[in-house]
């Protein structure tokens, strides 16, 4: 129960972000993607330089050995990739320059690829596998002994580095909320569009006559968020329909 509402007062939090027009809603995530970029950089090269067994990369196991099924593997993470791409394009009718959402798009396209590439290099170099009790190689076990919990957490922890154990927990916050409040706004575009094609009621193109936002479509938008938030929270499995469903 306590985590509905924490849940529900989080998506509330997410309203704001999107009601004061699209220029503060820019100008809130250019700020808090920049501080998004320097802590995931930041948690990345700080295993590198500080915990790296390079030995990782090579003793046991390389492309050729594990085989091409390695980039199947890697797919829902090229997905999600494609999900955080997306809300460009949802959100590009705003905009007064039009060649900007070229830009955008692959200049997140790049951004991302290195974030995600700095991640597994510092992830897959940092593994300490006496510290894990793991032998060394076991894959399968370390998959196991890590489910569900942040790696830097644990390469962090066992390395005593209690500063990139504070980057991840803020960067484990922040993350999803700038992710929340923005896909708050992408959908709400998308019940707009379906608006103005007649796809849902009308009067979910309308916009607000100060802020110029499509305010129906961001109500309905949050308070079925809202419900969501409040059926799944007590039945955990929901969200693990949601995540087959998204992969």
């Amino acid at each position: 129960v306590l985590g509905s509402f924490i849940g529900l007062a989080l998506l509330l939090a997410f309203v704001p972000f999107n009601y004061f027009g699209v220029r503060r809603f820019g100008n809130s995530t250019k700020y808090l993607g920049v501080v998004k970029l320097v802590f995931y950089m930041a948690m990345a090269l700080g295993l590198i330089f500080l915990v790296a067994n390079w030995s990782n990369l090579s003793a046991y196991g390389t492309f050729p050995k594990i085989g091409p099924i390695s980039i199947l593997l890697a797919m829902p993470l090229a997905m999600y990739d494609f999900g955080g791409i997306r809300v460009i394009p949802d959100l590009a009718e705003e905009t007064k320059k039009k060649d900007d959402v070229t830009k955008a798009v692959i200049l997140t396209v790049i951004i991302e690829t290195l974030i995600y590439i700095s991640i597994a290099f510092a992830v897959l170099s940092s593994i300490n596998w006496g510290a894990l009790g793991i032998a060394p190689g076991h894959w399968a076990a370390l998959e196991n002994y890590s489910h569900g919990t942040n790696p830097f957490f644990i390469f962090s922890h066992d390395a005593n580095l209690e500063v990139i154990f504070i980057i991840a927990v803020i960067a484990g916050l922040l993350s999803p909320f700038v992710t929340g409040y923005i896909y708050l706004g992408s959908g709400t575009r998308i019940l707009f569009a379906m608006g103005r094609t007649g796809f849902v009621g009308t009067f979910m193109k309308t916009l607000h006559s100060k802020y110029a936002i499509p305010i129906w479509s961001l109500l309905v938008f949050a308070v079925v968020g809202a419900f969501i938030v409040l059926v799944s929270a007590p039945a955990p499995s929901i969200y693990n329909l949601i995540d087959y469903a998204v992969d």
